[in-house]
């Protein structure tokens, strides 16, 4: 990624303003104390060893500098809640020949799935280092146990092949493939098209006609922080 990325850059207009370095999160020996304005974080914070982060975030954070990390859950079909129900069977049921909930990482992938709230407040583990911390929901009606729920904002319209190749981008069904290579040759496709498919028929009219496009929404949670 490092590599694609600086030839990218190297196309741009931006070469010599941005650095990419491989580094774990928690350990940031290339940057000086009270020397960054911002840590950004999208889908990798459920990774992160927080008792260690808090207290490396708060030696590189200037005062008064920003911690945002966001991570989203399983996707949700906006005109279909009737899915959810398909959704969660397929991604998250127990049954490892017919799901990939077995075969995610873990505990990683549980806790992006509860939006986070495993990651603890930085009081808890470097007391007096970060101000005005939030943790903000924008999940909609799908979790409305969490606090203070938002509307969703991470939305995108796609086409049955943008969903599938979407869906072919999880690491649980790589995984899935490696324990069940034979499932590649079925001949109703691979368990990521039988999925869709079964999708495709909720969106079914009384004509028998699917959606040529649909609307597709990710729960998000989002944490921020602020250096004292």
């Amino acid at each position: 990624m490092i590599e694609q990325a600086s030839q990218s850059l190297a196309a741009s207009s931006l070469p010599g303003q941005i650095q990419y370095i491989q580094s774990a999160a928690e350990q940031l020996p290339f940057l000086e104390n009270g020397s960054v304005d911002l840590i950004a974080s999208a889908q990798a914070a459920h990774w992160f060893d927080w008792s260690k982060l808090w207290p490396e975030a708060a030696r590189v954070l200037r005062k008064d500098g920003s911690l945002a990390v966001w991570g989203y859950s399983e996707f949700r079909l906006t005109r279909y809640p009737s899915a959810t129900p398909l959704i969660n069977a397929y991604a998250q049921g127990a049954d490892p020949k017919d799901s990939l909930g077995p075969h995610w990482e873990r505990p990683g992938r549980t806790i992006v799935d509860e939006h986070l709230v495993a990651i603890p407040d930085p009081k808890d583990v470097i007391s007096g280092a970060f101000r005005d911390f939030e943790r903000v929901y924008f999940t909609g009606e799908h979790y409305p146990t969490l606090t203070s729920p938002r509307p969703v904002i991470l939305r995108k319209t796609m086409t049955w092949d943008n969903l599938l190749s979407y869906l072919r981008t999880y690491s649980s069904l790589h995984t899935y493939h490696e324990k069940y290579p034979e499932d590649l040759q079925n001949p109703e496709g691979d368990i990521a098209v039988r999925f869709l498919n079964r999708l495709k028929t909720i969106t079914t009219d009384k004509e028998g006609a699917h959606a040529d496009e649909i609307d597709v929404e990710w729960p998000l949670a989002l944490l921020l922080a602020r250096r004292v």
